[in-house]
């Protein structure tokens, strides 16, 4: 497996290679992501890349919609990220890993494909790839994710 920086570097390369030239990732890499999705980290760094890749404005290869603070890339990104999401949120179902997937719930609203028209009827978002996926019947997720949004809302609410 690759050392910490090298996981890091790689996740965001084939993130941005997917985005940005419209290209699938290859079969070994697909395996390199489905062998990381089996580590919390490996979900975790490439949750934090997806992120940190969607809410870079400048030179993330990602359109921004007039509509809202919605990212716009090519419907074959998004065929290609929602695969890697569905395997990541399996792993993720069978280790009771949450802290990933709330992440991951940050952006995954929010990126949607280019279509000619600013019609969000039409438009198709990632959560569409991954919204039958189990992992969002689990009960302990949603008490994980009501806890950690009531903790960061007491915490501003202190900072204050």
């Amino acid at each position: 497996m690759l050392a910490e920086n090298e996981t890091r570097s790689f996740i965001s390369q084939k993130l941005m290679q997917v985005v940005h030239t419209n290209n699938p990732i290859n079969s070994n890499d697909q395996a390199i992501f489905y062998e990381l999705f089996k580590l919390d980290e490996g979900r975790k760094q490439f949750a934090e890349a997806l992120v940190k890749l969607v809410e870079d404005r400048q030179g993330s290869g990602i359109k921004l919609s007039s509509v809202r603070e919605e990212r716009l890339i090519p419907n074959q990104a998004i065929d290609i990220l929602g695969r890697l999401l569905f395997k990541c949120l399996t792993e993720a179902l069978h280790s009771a890993d949450f802290q990933s997937p709330l992440l991951l719930m940050e952006v995954i609203f929010r990126v949607g494909d280019q279509t000619l028209s600013d019609d969000q009827s039409s438009r198709n978002y990632l959560y569409h790839r991954v919204m039958r996926h189990s992992f969002w019947r689990n009960g302990h997720f949603w008490e994980a994710a009501f806890y950690d949004v009531a903790r960061n809302q007491s915490s501003s609410f202190d900072q204050q």
